[in-house]
Parts: C-alpha cells; structure tokens; sequence
C-alpha cells in the first residue's frame, strides 16, 4: 500500500478523520522504523562495494540508504577472496593496544565503531570490499512512496490504529 492508502485506511479503521495527514504519517513512520529494528528483514538488506586504500585503516559505512547493522563483510581478491572476521572493540583493544605499529597487510578482520569499521591489520594495497548490511527502513513522505518491507500493511496499521 502506498502512503495515502495507509493513511486513508488508518482513518477508516479509527474513525478519526480529523486527525490530520502529518501525524498519521508521523505515526507510520515510527511504526515502520520499530517493525524495521525488530527483525532482520530481507528486503531492507542491501550489498556495498568500497576500494580500500594502501595504508588506511578506517573507512565510514554507507550512509545512504543509512547502514543498520553490518551482517558481513568480504574482502574480493581474485581467487583469493574471503570473509572478514568481525572482532568485537575491546577484545582489539587489548590485542593490539597501538593498532597504527601493525604492519600492513591483507586485512583479515573488521571492527565496527559507530558509523566506520576498521581493517585488521591495515591494507597494504587496494581491495575491493563488498558490505552485506541492513539499512534504515525509508521514511515515507509523498502520497506514492511504499515502505520498503513487503507484506507488513495489516501489522503496520494495527500498530498505527493503536496509537490513535
């Protein structure tokens, strides 16, 4: 359902026609963005290719559509390609106290802080990454826009019928 036809059902549903279009948008968006955290959907799972460069080890995630959660990372080097290995902050912290006194070579980890990831060790030339994630479910805006997440209409309006 588009968003006009989310809204013109909510207010079928309620019976409270005079609540205006702004806040029953307000209201599908919040509900969208909760349904979108709570699970892994498939169709909010998108796959990003970055270069790295020789010698840096931190790079930003995607921002658009906005990186959610990373589910992988795999490092594309011809018949050598593989997964990265998410290592968690402080277990590389206690690691590698000096990250930047590594030598350089094929990474063969990530670590997530906030909006980058850092490569372990740091590469020593240029790799081509593709980044599995879960991004941000799109905030609906224009009559015509249709949330990301297929079949979730009814459990969107129950949500959002809820709230009035």
């Amino acid at each position: 359902m588009t968003l006009s036809e989310l809204i013109a059902e909510a207010k079928s549903e309620t019976g409270r026609s005079e609540i205006s279009d702004a806040r029953y948008t307000t209201w599908i968006n919040q509900v969208l963005d909760r349904i979108a955290r709570a699970h892994d959907w498939q169709d909010l799972e998108t796959r990003w290719a970055q270069d790295t460069e020789a010698d840096e080890p931190e790079y930003l995630l995607p921002q658009d559509p906005e990186c959610m959660v990373v589910k992988g990372i795999v490092l594309i080097d011809g018949s050598t390609s593989h997964q990265l290995v998410q290592a968690h902050p402080a277990r590389m912290d206690e690691l590698y106290p000096n990250p930047g006194a590594l030598s350089t070579q094929r990474p063969r980890a990530y670590v997530l802080w906030r909006r980058t990831y850092e490569l372990v060790p740091i590469p020593d030339a240029v790799y081509c990454l593709y980044i599995r994630y879960l991004h941000l479910a799109t905030v609906l805006s224009s009559a015509l826009d249709e949330p990301d997440i297929k079949g979730i209409d009814d459990v969107l309006l129950a949500e959002v019928c809820a709230r009035v």
